[in-house]
């Protein structure tokens, strides 16, 4: 009878290291990539955020070539300003050039969670938010209040940094937007940065489901011989 509880806590263990090694074939590891950062430029001074139907900024990336990524999360340099509404960061399309239509919601912050003084603020993507590869997009924050700033988005003295060059930025003055190309108007690009992960998105092959579903049908066959000798041992 002992001998038997051993047999089946060792196929047991089996049958989950099986399970774990495809699991992991399946969801991989994330591989957090930078494709946006020029938050270490120098300071120029800052631009209002407020509600974004009023006033706000907007930043625009390019996603690399290759395969479908997730948005892992967006950092921007803020600080606070008089108003005391939240701040999100919201993915836009882009439409030529321009923020198109909201996608996702990033992320929002608390105003208690933005520095009195300028600092980083981290937007982490709290929902499965997948990019499509050399895809242009924008990065909109969005405060709470009309006519005062909730928060203030440091800018920069030029377009140095990563995935910069070539882009726009926005500004939305309530009834439409303004955009300023990176490489001419250097100065008021708001500072960013945009981590993927390209690994997360994609698709598990069919032949991996194959093996699990393989490896599971195993396990329970093993497990129902392994319960009927022990019944029968006793």
């Amino acid at each position: 009878m002992v001998r038997s509880v051993c047999i089946g806590g060792s196929v047991k263990r089996a049958c989950i290291a099986t399970l774990v090694a495809l699991s992991g074939l399946t969801l991989g590891s994330i591989q957090a990539t930078t494709i946006y950062d020029n938050l270490a430029v120098g300071d120029n001074g800052t631009l209002p955020i407020e509600e974004s139907t009023f006033f706000t900024w907007a930043n625009q990336f390019l996603t690399p070539n290759g395969s479908p990524m997730t948005l892992i999360s967006v950092v921007a340099r803020l600080t606070q300003g008089s108003g005391t509404g939240s701040i999100s960061a919201l993915l836009y399309s882009d439409s030529s050039n321009t923020p198109g239509s909201l996608i996702d919601t990033i992320a929002t912050v608390g105003h208690a969670s933005i520095p009195a003084s300028v600092g980083p603020v981290t937007f982490t993507a709290g929902s499965l938010i997948i990019l499509q590869p050399n895809t242009e997009y924008w990065i909109v924050l969005d405060g709470e209040s009309l006519g005062v700033a909730d928060a203030f988005w440091e800018d920069g003295v030029n377009n140095a940094g990563t995935g910069v060059g070539g882009q726009n930025h926005a500004q939305f003055n309530g009834a439409f937007w303004t955009v300023f190309p990176n490489d001419v108007n250097t100065n008021t690009i708001p500072l960013m940065s945009v981590d993927v992960d390209a690994a997360a998105a994609a698709a598990p092959e069919p032949a991996t489901f194959g093996l699990m579903g393989v490896a599971l049908a195993a396990c329970a066959v093993i497990r129902r011989r392994t319960q009927r000798h022990l019944h029968t041992s006793r």
